[in-house]
């Protein structure tokens, strides 16, 4: 189809094989081989001169539009291929990964402005099944329910030290470190984890750092349980990277012992999609990942 619009355009059999770097008579052969298949003249022929007919100015209008969508379909191809169009679907659970993502998108978009980005929120248990079923492409979470599935690459991204949350006027405000037996006696309301293994580190965190809590109330949102934390009706557990993005009415105290909150991004080791090695490539840089799983 090249050839034809090369033709029409140079009306010029001989320019227009030069312009295809192809013999004159090749030029011929295929123009008359396109003529056989339309069953229409497309040009008239004479020693001195080349017109399109009346049918062959409707085929070079065609022509052109089909070449160039041909040429678009191609280029946009190419783009996928390397990862520089196409889509990125993130999930992500809670509040904890809210810190992280849109840092990290921000620059991924700007690095990438022909990548559609999609994002929504569902719990764990969900997540899983939507990245092992290629309904998301990555996921931000915690490692937990990710990190030893078959076919699962998981990053660690942030691991922050758990601290106690309290309201301004709590006994134990003042304080800036403390024992976690010292929580021993006090209300909690802590976030809900609908996966089962979230619920279950926390519990081992908290039992081999010598304290159960006592759990009031267990809060699906996370506005709610700094409201309630607020309104003084009991205390919680949060990591120390969210501090900068709670009020000035409640009190961080950092805890002994090991207790951390760990963010993670997980995706399939054998997707197909280019834009997951770009997003992690941003990561490298962006987030300074402490390892992998």
């Amino acid at each position: 189809m090249k050839y034809f619009l090369s033709v029409a355009r140079l009306l010029n059999f001989t320019k227009a094989a030069e312009e295809q770097r192809i013999a004159q008579p090749s030029m011929s052969q295929v123009i008359t081989a396109m003529e056989k298949e339309l069953g229409a003249k497309l040009f008239v022929r004479n020693n001195r001169s080349v017109h399109l007919t009346a049918a062959g100015k409707v085929f070079f209008d065609e022509a052109k539009l089909v070449v160039a969508r041909y040429d678009e379909a191609v280029r946009k191809t190419a783009l996928a291929a390397a990862g520089a169009e196409g889509t990125l679907r993130v999930g992500y659970w809670g509040p904890y990964e809210q810190i992280l993502i849109p840092r990290l998108l921000a620059r991924f978009h700007r690095t990438h402005p022909g990548i559609e980005l999609s994002i929504r929120q569902d719990d764990n248990r969900v997540l899983i099944r939507d990245l092992e079923s290629e309904a998301v492409d990555v996921v931000f979470s915690s490692p937990y329910p990710f990190q030893n599935r078959d076919g699962v690459r998981c990053l660690l991204l942030d691991s922050s030290p758990e601290c106690a949350v309290v309201y301004r006027s709590h006994p134990l405000a003042g304080e800036a470190r403390i024992s976690p037996r010292a929580l021993d006696n006090e209300k909690f309301v802590l976030l809900d984890m609908p996966d089962p293994q979230d619920a279950l580190k926390l519990q081992r965190d908290c039992l081999r750092n010598g304290f159960t809590p006592n759990v009031i109330s267990r809060q699906t949102q996370y506005t709610s349980l700094i409201m309630m934390v607020e309104s003084e009706i009991g205390i919680t557990l949060l990591p120390r990277s969210l501090e900068p993005y709670t009020g000035a009415s409640l009190r961080f105290i950092a805890l002994d012992g090991d207790m951390t909150v760990d963010i993670c991004v997980s995706w399939l080791k054998n997707s197909k999609n280019p834009s997951i090695r770009l997003l992690l490539d941003i990561i490298s840089e962006e987030a300074a990942p402490a390892g992998s799983a």
